[in-house]
């Protein structure tokens, strides 16, 4: 502790005291007696003491402080005055009488280290706005990079798996086939029916101011079989099965399963993405056939009861109307969508760090990134398509 008059006997040293008196200039705090770390406790409980009874009694609060009288200070009891100061209502500011050089000095050095400073201005809202733009963005570009590499590195694995059949593990594959295509039948049925459906009553009443409701299986044919079918299916396996993957993967992560796999000598990438990838390119294109199919049943359906087009005349026209480009258009591009959905919820079930909480973080971010880039891809499609006349 820094302290002055150290050569003071201890016999002249006080116990500590204090006492407010008014004068001309308002209310002053006399000090006196030892200040110190060693009698702490005193000095506080009569501050403390002192200002409850004058602030029930109703006084003003006093803003100077006469330290003439203390014959020993270090930086224990500047600190509590510190502390008094600051406590006060008003202006904060030290206010000294009769200190001397050294203890001016150890209540300036104890000011400084507990004065806190002004927090900063806020930011202009554009400035902001533009920096968490930039961020966003930046996060976006450096996972999209390491999605690239991830893409890599899968396509590596994959071309050493088909020279070397025995490294794919079948019984996972067959699992996995399991899990994101039949037991994704139902409800990729339930909802194409009834997008189908929806499709072909807004069809209808549109077509039902020119006479041309029989033209609502034209209509059904291209817009089902070559965007719907496949961009609803994708759509609801990435949320589905993709989700699924990142999730299973990340608590793997988490329990340090992935990294006892590597102790062992075995790929990651090989054992736990490459099946589950693979078992997405093949039932995907499987669940759009299907998903075709039911789209189609629905708006019969609707034309059936709407219109009263029979079922005999809708597939009569969708015969005539139907082109196997459409169908291809649209299983064309259900192995890119797997693809995809499969190594975006592979690889941020692999960068998992930390606990539960992060396993959710990411499996929402999968769902999320895996739509957009089946969107995404899907819009690119389209150019393509477009620019070669298909």
């Amino acid at each position: 502790m820094r302290h002055f008059q150290d050569s003071v006997p201890a016999g002249r040293r006080r116990e500590p005291g204090a006492e407010v008196l008014d004068g001309a200039e308002g209310a002053v705090l006399h000090l006196w007696g030892e200040w110190s770390v060693y009698t702490l406790p005193e000095c506080k409980a009569g501050l403390d003491s002192l200002l409850s009874a004058r602030e029930r009694d109703g006084l003003p609060p006093f803003r100077r402080l006469n330290l003439g009288r203390i014959t020993r200070i270090d930086t224990a009891g500047a600190l509590l005055l510190n502390n008094l100061v600051a406590a006060l209502p008003g202006e904060r500011d030290w206010i000294f009488e009769n200190s001397g050089a050294e203890a001016r000095a150890i209540l300036d050095i104890s000011l400084a280290k507990t004065r806190v400073p002004p927090p900063p201005p806020p930011p202009f809202f554009l400035l902001s706005l533009l920096n968490e733009t930039g961020a966003h963005v930046l996060g976006e570009l450096r996972l999209f990079l390491a999605l690239l590499g991830f893409f890599g590195e899968f396509g590596l694995r994959l071309l050493r798996s088909l020279c070397r059949p025995r490294d794919i593990h079948l019984t996972a594959c067959v699992y996995h086939m399991e899990h994101a295509g039949l037991r994704a039948a139902p409800i990729v049925c339930l909802l194409n029916f009834m997008i189908g459906l929806v499709i072909a009553y807004m069809a209808l009443s549109s077509l039902a101011m020119f006479g041309a409701q029989i033209y609502v299986v034209n209509l059904l044919e291209v817009v089902t079989l070559r965007e719907m079918g496949v961009l609803i299916t994708a759509i609801l396996v990435a949320g589905r099965s993709g989700s699924s993957f990142t999730a299973q993967i990340g608590v793997m992560v988490s329990n340090q399963e992935v990294d006892a796999m590597r102790v062992m000598g075995l790929d990651p990438v090989l054992v736990l993405a490459l099946p589950r990838v693979l078992a997405l390119v093949v039932v995907l294109p499987c669940l759009v056939v299907l998903a075709d199919i039911m789209g189609l049943l629905g708006g019969l359906v609707a034309a059936w009861v709407s219109m009263d087009i029979s079922p005999a005349v809708f597939i009569d026209s969708l015969r005539m109307a139907m082109r196997a480009k459409h169908v291809l258009v649209g299983v064309a591009k259900a192995p890119v969508f797997a693809l995809v959905i499969g190594c975006v919820g592979c690889f941020l079930g692999f960068q998992v760090k930390g606990g539960a909480a992060a396993v959710g973080i990411l499996t929402t971010r999968s769902v999320v990134e895996s739509i957009f880039l089946v969107i995404l891809l899907d819009a690119l499609f389209a150019l393509l398509f477009n620019m070669v006349r298909i």
